[in-house]
């Protein structure tokens, strides 16, 4: 267990700690605008890992209503530097998004991630994650050729 990692939501000025990090925690480069756009939008939620002033993890959600469903937190991602993995950061970041859901009155929280991610698994249930058994299957639209100009 890494001792003395403060998870807190991340802010305009965490931009270039980010930009340092980001091929390392993200799956692409990460866009300045992007990062603004998701910190300034109230419904997205970047809860960022650090220790001793460095970005070693992150974790993304939002918080959404539905005509049947209560306010819920859906998390998105979860990353965390090779180097700091294994040592209950992932389970820190999912403890404090699950504590920002709580504040914000989301009445559940879940995620997917793949089940033989046992690294991944552990942590979240170590979080008070529980997995449901379900057959899910994960659909992806490219909607590029809907946008017009």
């Amino acid at each position: 267990m890494v001792q003395g990692i403060i998870c807190r939501e991340a802010v305009l000025q965490d931009a270039d700690a980010v930009m340092q990090v980001g091929d390392q925690l993200f799956d692409f480069p990460v866009n300045h605008q992007w990062f603004a756009d998701c910190i300034n939008d109230p419904r997205h939620h970047l809860i960022l890992a650090c220790y001793q002033h460095q970005v070693i993890g992150f974790t993304s959600a939002f918080h959404y209503s539905h005509p049947d469903k209560a306010l819920t937190m859906q998390v998105t991602e979860v990353a965390v530097l090779k180097q700091y993995r294994n040592q209950g950061v992932g389970c820190e970041l999912v403890l404090a998004v699950k504590q920002l859901a709580s504040a914000l009155g989301c009445r559940k929280m879940w995620l997917l991630t793949e089940a033989d991610n046992t690294q991944a698994m552990h942590a979240y249930q170590h979080a008070g994650g529980r997995r449901l058994n379900t057959d899910v299957a994960v659909i992806e639209f490219e909607t590029n050729e809907l946008i017009r100009n």
